[in-house]
């Protein structure tokens, strides 16, 4: 696992956080390059947030794994209940790998 390859792991749009943080923390643990401080990869993390999750995320400075957990999971309960409308439609991304698909 590549720093590259970390930066392009995003939350898939129907992704709960928690599932993501650890989706993304086991990838980060598998890095074959020197890994970035807990700042770092905590800021890296946010970024790659679905849409709603990083609105409400990328304004606030965490610095650490424990307090990105813990906000994170308050703004997802908050929009799952409502509290906090959504932006955007919940739905799963198609990814295709070509758009020449029938080529």
């Amino acid at each position: 696992m590549t720093i590259h390859e970390l930066e392009a792991t995003r939350q898939n749009p129907t992704e709960p956080f928690v599932e993501f943080v650890a989706r993304w923390r086991a990838k980060a643990a598998q890095m074959t390059d020197r890994r970035p401080s807990e700042k770092d990869q905590v800021q890296m993390m946010v970024r790659n947030l679905e849409h709603d999750m990083l609105q409400k995320l990328i304004v606030v400075p965490l610095f650490t794994f424990k307090n990105l957990h813990e906000l994170g999971v308050q703004v997802e309960n908050a929009l799952n209940s409502g509290i906090i409308p959504r932006t955007r439609k919940l739905t799963s991304r198609v990814i295709s790998g070509s758009t020449n698909a029938g080529s």
